[in-house]
């Protein structure tokens, strides 16, 4: 009895400790609940014809929890708040979003849904601002929620049958789908690469498969990108060491393995979807893996065994992915340059896998409408600077937290730069990007000598 009652008391410990910081207690709870239960509530009913029911409890708990949060501030004469430009410059979009919401709704437009949107993530970065502690445990209970959302995800996929959570309505919306996949799939590489607890290690490469699974079952190709990209500046991110190296090829290897198998997947249930790859690409691909497993192991065994791994620094490899990121963007450049010419190619000497690769890539691209398109066509050209600004005084601010070498501010650091990147291929989500503002946030006033984890 005494076994179990310490173990439920450790397992509410991990997914529930005590808040680390009575001072923003209001904001802590907050990013609790956007970080494990806002993700799982899935509804799209229209309320009044204007908005449906995530963004009516978006905005709803946004506004309650800063209202509480100013309220009790005022209160503490020992708190202290310094503005700095980027605070400056979201207070000025603040206040032109709310005054376009007024003359929208004073000429009887009812259409201020991305206006409603803003005002919400910036009260979330507001709340976001005074956490001072806990930020892996918050990445953690972002994953712990992605658990749910992926066995709904894949029962949903195997049966057809709608789940709890109503992971079918999630989606019925690809660009939020792929938003959410590339979050939730950065988080669980980056800590699955920095981390040394085996128990930890297991849950962060399992999450890492299956995310890996469903971004090839329901993403798109840029997402699969952007994600193949993130495994490749591992090395550049955390000291290439035997350990990381190691758990970096399994992800990779894992990674084009899931890929080579995506003419399997259509199987599965009978759904027999018209995927462009064909069995050739897959096997195409299961080969070059072989060859290159052959050519690492006989590197790999080059290695003194007689040596402690964690002071061994393998620079080669480093190189080597470097090389691979840098084919790997020509390949891409490439593709978006000159698609229409890699089309009209003979299908002979590995090209008919090039031309499907290009074509889905460009396909995935055309099809979604990013951010700061639509900045430019709702706000023209002053949009489209203004984020520009913004995003370079924010690239800023996070290369000088990178300077801080904490492994923690590190993998919020590059989770800030893959929303940035993709705010220029997708536009804002509601399912993804109250998340992806959080852990900016975090990424941008993260102090490690104030704050500690707690969990």
């Amino acid at each position: 009895m005494k076994i179990c009652v310490e173990y439920m008391k450790n397992f509410k410990n991990t997914i529930f400790p005590e808040c680390g910081d009575n001072n923003s207690v209001i904001a802590d709870y907050y990013i609790r609940i956007m970080l494990f239960l806002y993700p799982m509530y899935l509804v799209q009913d229209k309320i009044w014809g204007l908005f449906n029911d995530k963004e009516i409890i978006y905005f709803v708990l946004s506004l309650l929890s800063i209202v509480i949060f100013f309220v009790l501030i005022r209160k503490r004469k020992d708190h202290q708040f310094r503005l700095r430009i980027i605070d400056i410059y979201l207070i000025l979009l603040a206040v032109i979003t709310v005054i376009l919401i007024t003359v929208r709704l004073i000429h009887k437009e009812i259409n201020i849904e991305n206006e409603i949107l803003f005002l919400c993530l910036f009260m979330t970065y507001c709340l976001g601002r005074s956490i001072n502690s806990g930020y892996k445990y918050f990445l953690d209970l972002l994953l712990f929620s992605a658990v749910f959302l992926y066995v709904g995800m894949i029962k949903y996929y195997l049966t057809g049958i709608e789940s709890l959570f109503g992971v079918e309505t999630m989606l019925r919306q690809p660009e939020g789908m792929a938003t959410w996949l590339i979050l939730v799939c950065c988080i669980s590489i980056l800590l699955y690469s920095k981390e040394v607890k085996k128990s930890w290690n297991i849950f962060y490469l399992i999450m890492s498969a299956t995310g890996f699974l469903l971004l090839f079952l329901y993403g798109d190709m840029m997402a699969a990108c952007i994600v193949w990209i993130i495994l490749l500046i591992i090395p550049y991110i955390f000291e290439p060491k035997v350990k990381l190296i190691k758990k970096n090829l399994i992800l990779c290897f894992l990674f084009l393995f899931l890929f080579s198998c995506i003419p399997l997947f259509p199987n599965i249930n009978g759904d027999w979807r018209k995927y462009p790859y064909n069995s050739f690409n897959g096997i195409s691909i299961q080969l070059f893996l072989s060859i290159v497993g052959l050519f690492i192991c006989n590197y790999w065994a080059k290695i003194p065994k007689n040596m402690n791994p964690d002071i061994i620094i393998m620079k080669k490899f480093q190189r080597w992915y470097g090389q691979v990121l840098l084919v790997t963007g020509i390949v891409l450049t490439v593709c978006i340059l000159t698609h229409g010419p890699i089309a009209d190619l003979p299908d002979k000497f590995g090209i008919k896998i090039l031309k499907v690769f290009s074509a889905s890539f460009v396909l995935s691209i055309q099809s979604n409408k990013s951010f700061f398109q639509f900045l430019l066509e709702e706000y023209g050209l002053i949009g489209g600077i203004f984020w520009i600004h913004l995003a370079v005084i924010i690239i800023n601010r996070l290369r000088k937290q990178w300077k801080k070498e904490d492994s923690t501010v590190k993998v919020l650091t590059v989770i800030s730069i893959v929303f940035l990147v993709q705010t220029f291929f997708y536009r804002l989500q509601p399912i993804s990007t109250p998340m992806y503002v959080v852990f900016l946030t975090f990424a941008l006033y993260a102090n490690r000598a104030k704050g500690q984890e707690y969990g």
